[in-house]
């Protein structure tokens, strides 16, 4: 390469993108595989061409000095770091991402970085994120579309995602959240606003409404599907050609939505004629070795002292405590496909699960998209909060329900290096602090599963303790 310094950048990139290869193969991999996240891999192209559209600024570029570029560098290597830790897909593809504002501030300066914001905050949509929602808009969906029906004069038996009418059942699946249709929604309605809009409330307006109305439409369209069954055509309700309809309504829904982007557009603004010529190519390749050698050092230490760590094994529970083996078929039916171990216990009437991971890598994960508390296709989260057993001991208490009206009380509970949290969130966190200290620590699952409405203190704190025996690995 004619430019060495701009062989550099692009070095230093691959590196980043190389430590953290299990999360970036992913985040490319649900570009290509997901209807959700398929317009990831359009951002970073449109990204450019928003950034080839905008003003040239009217001063020429500043480099930061060598003295400013080093901390900077180091504080993103320390954020690297924990990333990789962390284990967190998200983190470690939103951190290498960062990379590339990082990367332009260094080498064009504050005002670029500033006058050339929009883009480089939009590369971000490319990250996939968004899956936390689906049970929201799954009851924000049933919720909606039951109140329609009702609305209407249909005769409805509503138990959380389940919705039951006299001609058919319904079930507001995953699918039918109105998940893709949001993410993608929202990513094209930020493009079109910083593209053809220029006014702030209008840009803010739009984005909105890019938000808006894709979780309303989704509720009229499931409103629609069971009013079709209501009204006699059950099969059309009911089989493929319910899905080929929905489409066909979210497109007819996406054309209104841009048809009121282009009566909200703002007159292009002309280019300044007089305006400073920028020495793009001269700018990288006096400036880009700043920082790009101090990155790599950092990507290559941050991946070697995190493939140091050392590992734990937690030991299968034994018949005693009060456990003891199940032999009947789950009603819960969890699943968690990567653990060490899994056992089916039985304790005191409650129907336990217990997941071991003695380490985690980017698909095994004690928290991770692929794991699921309970059976999707029986039941749905009707209420959930937070109890204590003890101070020590939080544990996360879900009421889920059936399509017939059946309730079971299920409780959750994670634990990490003997310490219990009740959320994935604090997990995590807890997870991050055993491994800066050395440990590369996995965790345990344990789900309590009881039909009916209990309480969460009818398990004693001994039984709880009892399902996070752990040892350190030889």
């Amino acid at each position: 390469m004619k430019n060495p310094a701009a062989f550099s950048v692009l070095v230093a990139f691959a590196f980043a993108v190389l430590g953290a290869h299990p999360a970036m193969s992913s985040m490319v991999s649900l570009w290509f595989t997901t209807d959700t996240y398929m317009h990831g891999a359009a951002i970073l192209p449109l990204s450019f061409y928003l950034f080839k559209k905008m003003q040239t600024p009217n001063t020429l570029p500043s480099s930061l000095n060598l003295p400013a570029s080093l901390p900077l560098a180091a504080l993103w290597g320390a954020a690297y770091y924990i990333g990789l830790l962390s284990g967190v897909n998200l983190i470690q593809q939103i951190i290498v991402i960062s990379l590339i504002p990082m990367l332009f501030l260094s080498i064009f300066g504050w005002r670029y970085l500033w006058h050339y914001r929009t883009p480089l905050i939009l590369i971000f949509l490319c990250v996939p994120v968004g899956d936390f929602l689906i049970p929201y808009l799954q009851t924000f969906t049933a919720d909606m579309s039951v109140k329609m029906l009702k609305m209407s004069g249909v005769t409805v038996v509503h138990n959380g995602w389940y919705i039951r009418i006299a001609a058919a059942d319904f079930r507001v699946a995953e699918a039918c959240s109105g998940i893709n249709f949001l993410i993608s929604t929202f990513a094209v309605s930020c493009f079109y606003a910083f593209l053809f809009m220029t006014k702030a409330y209008k840009r803010a307006l739009f984005i909105a409404l890019g938000v808006i109305v894709p979780v309303l439409a989704n509720g009229v369209r499931v409103y629609l599907i069971i009013m079709v069954a209501e009204l006699g055509n059950v099969e059309a309700a009911t089989g493929v050609d319910h899905l080929i309809y929905g489409w066909i309504f979210f497109v007819i829904v996406l054309i209104l939505l841009f048809t009121i982007g282009h009566y909200m557009q703002d007159p292009e603004p002309t280019q300044k004629e007089d305006g400073v010529i920028i020495p793009w190519c001269e700018q990288v390749k006096s400036s880009a070795f700043n920082v790009t050698h101090a990155i790599i050092i950092f990507v290559v230490l941050s991946y070697v002292a995190k493939n140091a760590l050392e590992d734990t094994v937690y030991l299968p529970i034994k018949e005693s405590g009060g456990y003891s083996e199940r032999n009947t078929r789950s009603k819960l039916n969890p699943s968690f496909p990567h653990a060490d171990t899994s056992q089916e216990l039985n304790y005191d009437g409650w129907e336990v699960h217990r997941f071991a991971y003695n380490n985690e890598n980017a698909t095994k994960k004690v928290v991770g998209y692929e794991n699921h508390l309970f059976d999707k296709e029986r039941w749905s989260i009707k209420e959930k909060n937070t109890a204590s057993i003890k101070e020590t001991l939080p544990v996360r208490v879900l009421t889920v329900i059936d399509a017939s009206g059946t309730e079971g009380t299920l409780l959750v509970t994670y634990c990490s290096n003997g310490v219990f949290e009740a959320t994935p969130l604090a997990l995590k966190q807890q997870q991050l602090l055993q491994r800066l200290k050395h440990h590369r620590d996995g965790g345990v699952a344990t789900l309590y599963f009881k039909i009916g409405l209990h309480d969460a203190s009818s398990i004693p704190f001994e039984a709880f303790a009892h399902t996070c025996k752990r040892i350190e690995k030889d």
